[in-house]
């Protein structure tokens, strides 16, 4: 994948709740850049998965590179980069109307 602002974290404890995740992966990314959003998964699939959006890639790369396999509630987290872009990302480089086409089409 290519490296890009948004970290993509599985592996995350399943019984914690959303907002008790949502406080922890923000304290934890915060040393590393500004943090635009946190969004943890909600829906039953995508249970344990959350992912960071950074304002600046050079900070999601720093993050991903230390804080991989960090344990978080006693498990190990797997951070990837994003497949894509986020849709906040996108409304800041002035790209968001072209990020949601291309979407739509996948």
């Amino acid at each position: 994948l290519q490296p890009n602002a948004t970290l993509y974290i599985r592996n995350l404890h399943e019984k914690k709740t959303i907002k008790s995740l949502t406080l922890a992966l923000s304290s934890l990314f915060k040393p590393y850049g500004e943090i635009l959003d946190v969004r943890v998964k909600r829906n039953v699939k995508a249970r344990g998965q959350a992912f960071v959006i950074f304002a600046e890639m050079e900070s999601a790369t720093k993050a991903k590179s230390e804080v991989h396999q960090f344990p978080l509630f006693g498990k190990p987290m797997d951070i990837q980069y994003a497949r894509d872009q986020s849709f906040k990302t996108s409304e800041r480089e002035g790209t968001l109307e072209e990020h949601k086409k291309r979407r739509a089409e996948e």
